[in-house]
């Protein structure tokens, strides 16, 4: 029998609940794209998914990081956010489940 400690437990919950979150983003990033004036932010994006803007920047910068995301400098101050072909596809995979 394996025994899994509440440590254990705890780090699967998190992982799981920013798997959530992670999905979230990308569906909100993929529907405000959508939009024929969609103008994405990390504040839009947050205000969307219900995290908080700290949070919503750590999974953004995480997704980017996996190939999810484009982010790309528009200024010294704004960022532009862009879904890739493999963030299609991982919401297209996740959705499926």
């Amino acid at each position: 029998m394996i025994r899994i400690s509440e440590t254990d437990r705890d780090t699967r919950a998190m992982a799981a609940e920013d798997d959530g979150d992670e999905l979230a983003i990308l569906e909100s990033l993929y529907a405000i794209g959508r939009e024929p004036a969609g103008v994405v932010t990390q504040r839009r994006i947050a205000e969307e998914t219900g995290l908080s803007l700290g949070a919503t920047n750590l999974i953004l910068k995480r997704c980017a990081e996996k190939g999810f995301v484009l982010i790309r400098r528009v200024n010294s101050r704004n960022l532009s956010y862009a879904l890739t072909p493999e963030g299609t596809s991982r919401i297209l995979k996740r959705t499926y489940r």
